[in-house]
């Protein structure tokens, strides 16, 4: 009986050893998942807001009867001929937003919503020059520069009015 009476200690602390051990290495490999969850996820947020705001912008200058009434580097404002409704797209530099806006402060079809959030920089361009409207048959060229986190986006629209 002498005998067994070690054993049962020697296999409690090897048990104890081996459990120290897996929890160890299921630590470290959570680690691992949870730094490369991050990682995408400052990678793909960009993105997102970058499609998120190309929808919406798309929407609008695809539309048969919108106009751009007013193009300026953090602001540009359409008008629709049907409804003769501003929509504005700001750029808010506080929020680092977009907003897209519609309506006058007393009209009841007022809204404004966020179309991409985290922006450091946008600048819109609308080089409406004379070989500009030549190659595009009188369609207004507008160019947007977007910045979020470390990546820089360039779209191109043209204006189907």
């Amino acid at each position: 009986m002498k005998k067994q009476k070690g054993v049962t200690l020697i296999s409690l602390t090897i048990y104890v050893i081996a459990l120290t051990i897996i929890v160890g290495i299921l630590a470290t490999i959570s680690g691992f998942f949870y730094k490369n969850v991050d990682d995408t996820k400052e990678k793909t947020e960009p993105l997102t807001e970058f499609t998120n705001f190309n929808s919406f912008f798309i929407k609008e200058v695809e539309k048969t009867n919108i106009k751009l009434k007013n193009c300026e580097p953090d602001y540009i404002v359409f008008t629709d001929n049907n409804t003769s409704e501003d929509i504005r797209y700001i750029y808010i530099e506080h929020d680092k937003a977009i907003y897209r806006d519609t309506g006058e402060e007393d009209n009841d079809n007022k809204a404004t919503f966020k179309v991409a959030r985290g922006i450091e920089r946008i600048q819109i361009g609308n080089p409406i020059f004379q070989e500009v409207q030549d190659n595009y048959a009188g369609k207004s060229k507008i160019t947007v520069n977007l910045k979020c986190g470390e990546k820089v986006q360039t779209y191109t629209y043209t204006v189907n009015n």
